[in-house]
């Protein structure tokens, strides 16, 4: 276990190669956003309570600490498109003929650094994308823009999130439990 703010990379392997570094600083950049924009409090107000709900709503929370870094920082995007890039590839995602063999997780990642803008999606992520789209339509496009919206502010996003999950009817949305004003003060940004 690590203490408080602290995290641990995964062990770089013997032989650096350029993948493998690709891999290292993406993952190191994710993990410091992480650190620096997420509250674990207003984020396990809302928490859903199925898997795939959950699975869902923890990866659209990084991504939204992931999107605040690549708006504040070039390398920073470039490190996470390239390490997403690299992660989808390796998973398959390439050759998936429909979105079911896509986690959905994954996939709202792509649609979520699509739509906030802070980089160009590798062939890849296109694909998953292209998946999607064909499957939902324009089901989400108001949830994702209200995400992109709402990303300082990660009470208000939670709220989309749980929006995105009933949508995409993986749990009804229970409204969850309202913070004090103590709790809501601490770690959003915007507000």
């Amino acid at each position: 276990s690590t203490p408080a703010g602290e995290v641990r990379l995964p062990l770089p392997p013997q032989k650096l190669t350029a993948e493998n570094v690709l891999r290292l600083r993406g993952a190191a950049d994710a993990m410091a956003l992480r650190l620096k924009h997420h509250n674990s409090t207003i984020h396990a107000r809302r928490m859903p309570s199925g898997k795939d709900a959950i699975d869902a709503y923890n990866a659209m929370e990084q991504t939204r600490a992931e999107a605040l870094g690549v708006e504040q920082f070039q390398g920073v995007a470039q490190n996470i498109s390239l390490a997403l890039e690299q992660r989808l590839t390796l998973e398959g995602y390439g050759l998936a003929r429909t979105h079911i063999q896509i986690q959905m997780g994954d996939a709202l990642k792509v649609l979520i650094h699509d739509r906030c803008g802070g980089f160009k999606l590798g062939p890849t992520c296109k694909h998953v994308k292209e998946l999607f789209e064909a499957e939902y339509g324009e089901k989400l496009d108001a949830h994702l823009d209200a995400l992109k919206a709402a990303l300082g502010n990660q009470k208000s996003y939670a709220d989309v999130e749980r929006q995105i999950i009933e949508t995409l009817e993986l749990e009804k949305d229970d409204g969850g439990r309202e913070l004090d004003d103590e709790e809501s003060e601490v770690g959003d940004e915007s507000e």
